[in-house]
């Protein structure tokens, strides 16, 4: 189907939309932009860590090295420590900050002060 317009010339397309010359100019600058900042990036990368030392890492390398009886010689007592610690944190009374009054209550107390009507708001005149 071919459109005509006043002058009666048939149109079929708008020629010229289709540029082969220019999609190849396009994807020659692209293609050379890309290598510009690849190269860009790795002088800049070879810069910055020319001027760092090499730190070692503190992760062992091997699994027999993290692994081994000298870095962990007694575990059963470590993990009796911790829960003994955690247990005295969750359940027991403590100080925080003695200077401002701070202190530490135990977990189940917190629940019930919190659950109570007023739901731990501290009323006028009392320090948060």
């Amino acid at each position: 189907m071919t459109l005509t317009t006043g002058r009666h010339t048939p149109r079929g397309y708008e020629p010229g939309v289709r540029s082969v010359r220019g999609i190849l100019v396009f994807a020659a600058i692209l293609v050379l932009t890309l290598v510009a900042v690849d190269v860009a990036v790795w002088g800049l990368l070879r810069v910055f860590r020319g001027g760092a030392p090499e730190v070692p890492s503190p992760v062992p390398s091997t699994l027999s090295e993290f692994s081994s009886v000298q870095n962990w010689p007694d575990p059963p007592g470590d993990l009796a420590r911790t829960r003994r610690r955690e247990d005295e944190h969750l359940l027991g009374y403590g100080w925080i900050d003695r200077d401002h009054g701070v202190v530490r209550i135990p977990i189940t107390r917190a629940m019930e002060l919190l659950a109570a009507p007023g739901g731990g708001r501290n009323g006028p005149g009392t320090p948060p």
